[in-house]
């Protein structure tokens, strides 16, 4: 039987299933929730449930507690700061239990992890121990130590330029002045319009040799790039082609302009030949005219060192070797074209001006791949201004990463150093 008081007093025997349901008060009409036997030892004979009767604490230890926790000095009568972390007594009174000593060094367990795919719940799996090795044992030999990354040093490049990509590059450039060989001879018989389509084949040529420059350089690859890239405008075709012929004018125009007084030209010539790599590499990677100071220019070859005078070797044997497969290349273009040929220095059969060819477009590229490894070695001790470097740590080894060509001098403004604390200086000066 359940028996159950109504709040008006009235009580109730009731039989064992109508646990959990409902009955009506016949004196009061109140419904009355019967209880289930689970609850019936949490009830009070009048009804009620059963409450736990509150811990009676002494008023002055509650205010001396509210002080403790309340008060902006935080420091008790002796001075010292009141010490609000938790007791052991205050953690064992929440009803946390105490973490045993013998398994304080043991992970704690977390909460269980299922299966993504099946569901399953996940179980730790025991691994044994390995048995130690016994002592007569041979040891197991020692991984091989990884090897350095390649330094991009002078010496492998000749072999680079003959094989892989760089050979297709190669072989495509070679086309591209079959072409305009072929161009101008139709365009000395007379058929002008020709002129146009052998304009555009030299124009590529020139932007090609400014962007062997920037690939090696800049974007710090490895193999050659094809002829106008990614045909982009500015970075493409204006800036190398600019590039060329701004360095070509600047070292011999005055050579060309003293050509009335020989001693004087040959040694504008001269001087023209040796500072011309760096003032290609200026122009193609500084990104500032301002860097075309005499002192500035000086201080790229002086930085550079003995690499520079491999460099002014090797636009020389570019330029007499060009100079010389010219010779069979044009006599050759005169028989096309049905004209005389015209007085050489040297006679050279137009087989070997071709194969001449090759070797000058060979050793064209050699001298800008050379460049590019120059800026590579010594750019951060160039006396450039404008300039912005990647920041790497000192301990760090160096990370291959694509960097863009830097831009004009009225593009380029300091960075905001409030936003990156730390950050290395943007901006070289003198």
């Amino acid at each position: 039987m359940i028996n159950l008081t109504c709040p008006c007093g009235f009580r109730f025997s009731l039989p064992d299933e109508l646990a959990g349901g409902a009955v009506q008060c016949p004196k009061c009409r109140r419904l009355n929730e019967i209880p289930e036997f689970d609850e019936l030892p949490n009830l009070e004979p009048d009804g009620t449930i059963k409450l736990k009767p509150a811990e009676e604490t002494p008023r002055k230890s509650a205010f001396v507690q509210q002080v403790r926790f309340f008060d902006p000095d935080r420091r008790g009568a002796d001075g010292e700061e009141y010490d609000l972390r938790p007791t052991l007594e205050d953690v064992k009174k929440a009803g946390v239990e105490e973490i045993p000593l013998d398994l304080k060094d043991e992970p704690r367990p977390g909460p269980p992890k299922y299966d993504p795919e099946t569901g399953e719940l996940i179980r730790p799996i025991d691994v044994a121990p390995a048995p130690p090795a016994p002592p007569s044992a041979v040891r197991a030999p020692r991984a091989p130590a990884e090897e350095p990354p390649p330094d991009n040093r002078f010496l492998p490049v000749p072999a680079r330029l003959a094989s892989g990509a760089s050979l297709v590059v190669l072989v495509a450039i070679y086309a591209i002045h079959v072409v305009a060989v072929i161009l101008l001879s139709i365009s000395s018989s007379g058929v002008l319009i020709a002129a146009p389509a052998l304009l555009a084949a030299i124009l590529v040529l020139v932007a090609h040799y400014g962007a062997v420059v920037d690939e090696i350089a800049i974007e710090q690859r490895d193999e050659l790039p094809a002829p106008l890239r990614q045909m982009g405008f500015a970075e493409d075709i204006r800036h190398p082609i600019s590039s060329v012929l701004g360095a070509v004018l600047l070292c011999y125009a005055p050579a060309l302009a003293a050509r009335d007084w020989p001693a004087a030209a040959a040694a504008l010539l001269i001087a023209g030949t040796i500072v011309f790599p760096a003032v290609f590499l200026t122009l193609v990677t500084s990104g500032s005219v301002l860097n075309l100071r005499p002192d500035r220019i000086a201080g790229v070859i002086r930085r550079c060192g003995v690499d520079y005078a491999v460099s002014v070797i090797l636009w020389c044997l570019a330029v007499a070797v060009y100079g010389a497969a010219w010779m069979g290349v044009w006599r050759f273009s005169a028989a096309l074209a049905g004209s005389r040929e015209v007085r050489r220095l040297i006679d050279i059969s137009p087989g070997a001006g071709f194969a001449l060819l090759f070797g000058a477009i060979y050793l064209m590229h050699l001298f800008c791949w050379h460049l590019g490894l120059l800026y590579r070695r010594h750019h951060d001790a160039f006396p450039w201004v404008l300039q912005r470097h990647p920041w790497a740590a000192r301990n760090e080894p160096p990370v291959r990463r694509r960097r863009r060509r830097p831009a004009a001098s009225a593009d380029l403004r300091p960075a905001n150093r409030s936003e990156q604390p730390g950050a290395p200086p943007q901006q070289r000066s003198a």
